[in-house]
């Protein structure tokens, strides 16, 4: 068995991915300043699917997250926005289940109620 090293295949100028926040992560930490807001009367949660290709073993190809107002409280939890995005993340779609409207947002956009 050799010793020798193993050298690094991996391209010279490969980079860290940009550390813009994904929409699943903008949504779950609004989800938790809401509770910090209301000392958990009520909190958002996220629930992710994804949509695999037909064919067997491949990856997801588009995301969609859904927010959530959870009241543990009172026993209530309704949705009230849900996020798609292909691979590449950005843009993504935003829809209100208040209005059904979507909005096609891209990294860090302000968004307006």
């Amino acid at each position: 068995m050799s010793t020798a090293t193993i050298p690094d295949l991996w391209p010279t100028d490969l980079e860290p991915a940009a550390a813009e926040p994904t929409p699943v992560a903008i949504l779950r930490q609004q989800g938790h300043l809401l509770g910090q807001r209301t000392g958990n009367a009520v909190y958002g949660e996220v629930e992710s699917l994804d949509a695999r290709d037909e064919s067997a073993f491949r990856q997801p190809t588009t995301f969609a997250h859904t927010l959530f107002l959870i009241s543990a409280y009172v026993g209530y939890s309704r949705p009230i926005l849900k996020v798609h995005h292909d691979l590449d993340i950005y843009p993504a779609t935003v829809t209100s289940f208040a209005t059904d409207d979507p909005k096609c947002l891209f990294p860090l956009e302000i968004i307006e109620v």
